[in-house]
């Protein structure tokens, strides 16, 4: 049986008809279950960039072998330090440098349609899941901070995030999105663009390969690869 249109906010937008609600108790025992504030405006917001943005998905493959025995071999150095190296400082940085070298990338399309922004700066907003749902807090001047410095914003920035401690202006300025599969795994996925900005990276978990290496006739060498899946979202 089905009942009256949903709201607009619910499933429709441009002209697309919404998608009509549904008496699911005929089905079998059913509860209704409030959103939250913040799942809302995600909704809200999410469901907005879908309709504006024609965007387009490039996937490739990274061999980040390197940076994972560079990452190990900075263990003691972490420790002291009290910061977890994670590999997204160095995905930052990696951004901040495509960000500077190709700056059409850093850029927001005036709502006139008739200019572009170019922005002076590079702020990248980081996608954090929590409890209460996505947030994206934003690492500012990423292009003029050490990895270490990175590290520790980001661990702060997760904290505040996940005890609900973030301010609109922690979630406010980025040039560009990140967003990771994380502990969730799968090889890859198509994150939306957050606009107004222009594109957003996805990475997946890393995953490990074993390789054999022959290096002469009696020597054989076996290792391990890791590789890690990105994904680039932009306008088209």
């Amino acid at each position: 049986r089905l009942q009256g249109p949903a709201t607009a906010g619910a499933g429709s937008g441009a002209g697309i008809p919404a998608i009509p609600d549904v008496d699911f108790s005929q089905f079998g025992d059913v509860e209704e279950l409030p959103m939250s504030k913040l799942h809302k405006v995600t909704a809200a917001n999410m469901h907005r960039n879908w309709l504006n943005v024609p965007a387009v998905a490039q996937f490739n493959e990274a061999d980040v072998t390197g940076l994972e025995e560079f990452r190990n071999a900075q263990r003691k150095e972490s420790e002291k330090r009290g910061v977890k190296l994670t590999p997204l400082p160095f995905m930052l940085k990696a951004c901040a440098k495509v960000l500077d070298e190709y700056k059409q990338f850093n850029v927001s399309l005036h709502s006139s349609g008739e200019m572009l922004i170019q922005k002076k700066y590079i702020h990248i907003g980081v996608a954090v899941a929590t409890e209460a749902g996505l947030v994206v807090p934003v690492i500012r001047n990423v292009d003029q901070k050490s990895i270490w410095q990175i590290s520790a914003e980001l661990a702060e920035m997760t904290d505040k995030a996940k005890n609900r401690r973030l301010s609109k202006e922690d979630m406010q300025g980025a040039c560009f999105t990140i967003s990771s599969l994380g502990a969730i795994g799968g090889t890859s996925f198509t994150p939306i663009v957050n606009a107004p900005e222009v594109g957003i990276l996805g990475i997946s978990k890393p995953r490990s390969s074993r390789c054999i290496s022959i290096t002469s006739l009696y020597r054989v060498r076996c290792c391990r690869s890791y590789f890690v899946t990105i994904t680039v979202q932009s306008m088209a």
